[in-house]
């Protein structure tokens, strides 16, 4: 509804017959005295905003300008007294304080859309505190002219009029007939404070709202573009900051700018000026200052509501007792707060902007003091005590070579020697300096404690920083909308996640070659002793020789000997000499190095913040999420179609794999008889070396790619992808135990590699959030009562020294609380043999008998679930069941992305070869750039589902597998190439069972391996050896991103499971051969 139509709510509005006479002198007065204290009062309200808002935050930009504008003339002659690095963070600091605060700080204090949302109401009230100062009625003499039709009239106008005309003819003739004297009507009571109060209350407020509203727009443009300059300047500047890229210890003066630093200063000069355009930029800072033709139109009713002297030509659309606030027309009152909302959102901007330069200025403060921490803790005492030995080498050196040039006789030797002896002495009196400094372990713990003092800095000012700021997207064309979708973003938990790996653990790795550097230096200064002790006794002995030879035939002259101690002494100082110079300038090399890898580290936290906090755009994660839900809506109803498909075609395909197998087995005894070589051991080979070098691969990655491909089960549900059904059936079914609706025993199956771990470890965040839990993971198998009650007892919390479950069962009805226990790997409670399931029966039993104060959730793996349901298995009737959702093309998608974008780097996809004529006329109806590469990453995860099953693991190598990274930044995304396991169905019988009992029990020792199969411990070992050496199996308690050491020998006790990246295709085997279902 527009203004007019609101203003008079669509009633028939009556246009009464003007006259000399209409209104009358009252009603006049009336008229003009409630229009000009309207204007009055309106031209107050302009003064008033003008003064309290527009002409302060004009002052403000000028200020703003000022300041910025000094800042920016320093800026020529800054780069040549400081290095841009130090320039980059000084100015930096100076734009925060006088221009980001200020701004800040003025908005907070002057709260520009409050102010004129009240200054508005202030408007609105003195207008309605007007109506009463008006009578409720004036009477004035009755006018029949203003009955008479008028060409404006509507038709229903039109008939009353009439109807009035014919009454009051009809009176008058009635009148003449009786003769009577008295006046039809001689006056007519007017309903003035009704007129007065409809006018300001809901006209004239109908009017002024879209100039308020007018006056929030003109605000918020002002805001926005100081708003919109400072975002770009932000981010212009701290892209300026990864690019330099320099730590702190190098803030040098230089006399000259590279050609790199010099492009870079280029664009730290054209985000200042961009800012200060900004500042300047000449914006409308003032409201409107002329009534529209609405205004006009209201005071137009209101004259003819007064013409209309009381009668029908004069009601009101609506009773003035159901006007209501005025605030509400127009939707003023939506307006002021939604304004108010959006000023609040450049507040959290500005928080945000102020957060991250304080952010970035603090870790580069915690970065030097961490050095300064580790210089002084071990390498200053290394270079401060080899500095000292250099120099006295160095002195003793020259002391030796000028003493021997006076050596002119036999008796000069004596004091020769007293002097050698003397050097000697000096020497070894460096031991008292070695001793003074840190040794391997002293500078373990100094490095160790600096990381930890570092990190907890950082931590403790993470935890400060602010946390939900909601943000507007900013317009490029200027425009300001208060109902644009805003973004939330979680900052704090942001940069915790940035931040997810403590800073001790990053760096063992970067002070390693710190260590073995001063390990070094350590040997080389003890070294020095045996090298001067040496080099002197040989000249001492040469001497002592000749003076005692002096008798005998000795041709060496005095010269010689003189030449040969001083050789022989000169030589040894100077390789000392040598030696520990060479130390000292590989501890300062070294050091260097590290100092620098610790400003990458966190120079590379802070680019992961700082892209994280970019591109947490919610509208953006919600058009995603839209898109995949679109997907997967499309992926059901092919998936449906493709059913039926295979349905119709089974038999088909069963015949055409039966050839396949013999048409290779036919080739395969071709090659043999023509002595072709077998590729499938190349391949073999291939894939174990692969299996074999992951370590040394990861290695090679970015340190953001590393921590984000890990292979360690989840611990939060921020990369939890896939398993939003599962979620919520969990929580459905612990919301009905929670409330004595159900039973509280649940199995949650899931294939092995499905991350059924990572979905037990965030239920207490997720779908158990408010429920107390505890978790316990069975990581060897149990087979006595005993130990299994000390296990849960444990975990339990519960010390009453239970050893059967029925002692521990009453030992549990003591608890006061109600608990959720989360059991993982529940297969490792039986065995597959003619008893082995006992336990597992009893275990089932007693969580049974106990599901009413606790709350049991198991997980077991697809295979032994299978196993445990064909064997008939009555004791677990009785619990809810759940197998984990598939992992199909889209929830790869979803899984892998949810991680990479974390990292910030723009993704490419790489056309196949072999994929280019499957896809060619996709790519012919898809021209653009951005349909092609939908099609290629549909085309990409497509593969990876195929080559990885429900294998996430496996899924994440292959991904790191394919990508590349580019000198741009950019991510290239090869085609999936798979690593052949072709070698698994040439195993014989023995190792295909072995592999079965494996997938069944998750993990089997040696002994249990025996058990099973009724065999002896070397037949195991056998086994067991072949499938190690082809990396199908490993130690159970291996951890697959690290290098996975080779048994010398096997033990009973030792524990093997399936290789946790070879769980698909070993499962594809054995399921191929009907050994696995």
């Amino acid at each position: 509804m527009d203004s007019r139509a609101e203003m008079e709510n669509l009633v028939d509005i009556p246009t009464p017959i003007q006259n000399d006479e209409a209104p009358a002198d009252e009603l006049q007065i009336v008229y003009e005295t409630v229009k000009s204290f309207t204007d009055a009062e309106y031209e107050r309200f302009k003064s008033r905003v003008r003064a309290s808002i527009f002409e302060p935050l004009t002052n403000l930009r000028v200020e703003l300008a000022d300041a910025h504008r000094s800042i920016l003339e320093s800026l020529e002659s800054a780069v040549t007294r400081k290095s841009l690095w130090q320039f980059q963070r000084d100015y930096r600091e100076d734009v925060e304080h006088a221009v980001i605060e200020r701004l800040q700080s003025f908005l907070d204090k002057a709260q520009p859309a409050q102010v004129l949302n009240d200054q508005y109401d202030t408007f609105l009230a003195a207008l309605s505190d007007h109506t009463v100062t008006f009578p409720e009625i004036v009477e004035v003499p009755f006018d029949a002219n203003i009955f008479q039709p008028h060409p404006d009239d509507s038709s229903g106008i039109t008939a009353r009029k009439l109807a009035k005309r014919l009454s009051l003819r009809s009176k008058h003739m009635l009148s003449t007939v009786r003769s009577d004297d008295v006046e039809s009507e001689p006056v007519q009571s007017v309903p003035v404070r009704d007129l007065v109060t409809y006018q300001l209350k809901r006209r004239v407020p109908a009017a002024a709202v879209d100039e308020y509203k007018q006056a929030h727009v003109e605000l918020a443009s002002v805001v926005s573009s100081l708003e919109r300059g400072l975002s770009v300047w932000f981010s212009s500047v701290l892209l300026v900051d990864r690019k330099l890229g320099r730590s702190t210890g190098e803030d040098q003066l230089q006399d000259s700018v590279s050609e790199e630093d010099s492009k870079l200063f280029d664009r730290v000069i054209e985000a200042a000026r961009k800012l200060q355009d900004a500042l300047e930029d000449e914006a409308a800072t003032e409201v409107v200052s002329s009534h529209d033709s609405m205004y006009s139109y209201s005071w137009e009713l209101f004259r003819l509501g007064l013409e209309g002297r009381g009668t029908f030509l004069s009601a009101l659309p609506i009773p003035v007792s159901q006007l209501g606030s005025p605030r509400i027309v127009g939707g003023a009152e939506d307006a002021g707060a939604e304004w108010i909302s959006w000023h609040k959102q450049v507040d959290d901007r500005l928080t945000m902007i102020n957060s991250l330069i304080d952010l970035r200025d603090e870790m580069l403060s915690i970065e030097g003091r961490m050095i300064e921490r580790i210089r002084t803790a071990t390498v200053d005492s290394f270079v401060s005590a080899f500095g000292k030995l250099a120099s006295q080498l160095e002195k003793s050196r020259l002391l030796v070579a000028d003493s021997g040039q006076s050596i002119d006789s036999v008796e000069d030797l004596p004091a020769y020697t007293t002097l050698l002896k003397s050097i000697r002495k000096e020497v070894l009196g460096t031991t008292s300096w070695l001793s003074s400094l840190p040794g391997f372990l002293a500078t373990d713990a100094a490095l160790d404690d600096a990381g930890s003092t570092s990190w907890k800095e950082l931590q403790a000012f993470v935890d400060k920083m602010p946390q939900g700021l909601v943000i507007h997207p900013l317009e490029e064309n200027g425009t300001v909308d208060p109902r644009v979708v805003s973004r939330q973003i979680e900052m704090r938990e942001t940069i915790r996640q940035a931040l997810h790996t403590d800073l001790q653990t990053r760096l063992k790795e970067i002070v390693q070659p710190v260590k073995q550097e001063l390990v070094s230096a350590w040997t080389s200064a003890e070294r020095i002793e045996s090298i001067v002790t040496y080099n002197i006794d040989a000249a001492v002995d040469e001497i002592q020789t000749f003076v005692a030879a002096e008798d005998e035939d000795d041709e060496r002259t005095i010269e010689d000997v003189r030449n040969t101690c001083a050789e022989l002494a000169g030589d040894g100082l100077q390789r000392a000499q040598a030696s520990i110079e060479e130390a000292e300038q590989s501890v300062a090399r070294v050091t260097d190095s590290f100092v620098r890898k610790v400003g990458d580290e966190l120079l590379n936290d802070w680019t992961v913040i700082h892209k994280m906090i970019r591109l947490s755009d919610a509208a953006a994660e919600r058009w995603v999420e839209v898109w995949s839900r679109s997907v997967q809506r499309l992926e059901s109803a092919r998936f449906v179609l493709v059913e039926h498909a295979k349905t119709a075609n089974h038999s088909l395909r069963q015949w055409i794999r039966l050839g396949e197998r013999r048409a290779r087995g036919l080739i395969k005894k071709g090659q043999t008889v023509v002595g072709v070589l077998d590729q499938s051991d190349e391949k073999r080979a291939q894939t174990v070396s692969a299996f074999a070098d992951i370590a040394a691969f990861k290695h090679e990655l970015p340190v953001v790619y590393r921590r984000l491909f890990g292979f360690d089960s989840l611990a939060t549900p921020t990369l939890l992808e896939g398993r939003s059904r599962d979620l919520v059936w969990v929580r459905n079914f612990a919301s009905q135990w929670k409330n004595d609706r159900g039973g509280g025993v649940a199995i949650v199956i899931g294939a092995l590699g499905s991350g059924r771990t990572s979905f037990l470890h965030v239920l207490d965040q997720t779908a158990l959030k408010g429920i107390k839990t505890v978790s316990l993971q069975f990581h060897s198998r149990i087979t006595e009562e005993a130990e299994l009650v000390k296990v849960l007892a444990s975990s339990l919390s519960l010390t009453g020294g239970s050893s059967t479950l029925l002692e521990l069962e009453e030992e549990m009805a003591g608890t006061p609380d109600r608990l959720c226990v989360l059991v993982d790997d529940t297969e490792h409670l039986f065995l597959q043999t003619s008893y082995g399931r006992e336990l597992f029966e009893r275990f089932m039993l007693f969580v049974s008998r106990n599901d009413k104060k606790f709350c049991w959730i198991l997980t077991i793996g697809k295979p032994a679930w299978r196993y445990l349901s064909s064997t008939n298995l009555r004791k677990v009737g009785f619990a809810a069941s759940r197998e984990l959702s598939s992992v199909d093309r889209t929830v790869y998608d979803s899984i892998i992305f949810s991680r990479h974008r974390r990292s910030g780097m723009p993704v490419v996809f790489e056309e196949a070869n072999t994929a280019k004529n499957a896809l060619a006329d996709q790519f012919s109806r898809k021209r653009s750039p951005e349909e092609v590469q939908k099609t290629l990453r549909e085309s990409y995860f497509e593969s990876l589902r195929k080559a990885s099953g429900q294998n996430i693991m496996l899924a994440l190598l292959y991904w790191t597998r394919s990508v590349d990274f580019l000198e741009s930044g950019d991510l290239l995304v090869k085609p999936v190439k798979p690593l052949s396991f072709e070698f698994l169905s040439r195993y014989d019988s023995g190792l295909a069972f072995s592999l079965r009992s494996l997938m069944v029990h998750k993990t089997l020792s040696v002994e249990e391996h025996n058990t099973v199969f009724n065999i002896s411990s070397d037949e195991t070992a056998f086994i067991l050896e072949r499938l190690v050496n082809d990396r199908v199996i490993c130690i159970a308690n291996a951890d697959p991103d690290e290098e996975i050491e080779q048994p010398e020998r096997y033990s009973p006790d030792m524990r093997f499971r399936v290789h946790p990246l070879a769980l698909h295709p070993v499962g594809q085997m054995l399921s191929g051969s009907n050994l696995l279902h």
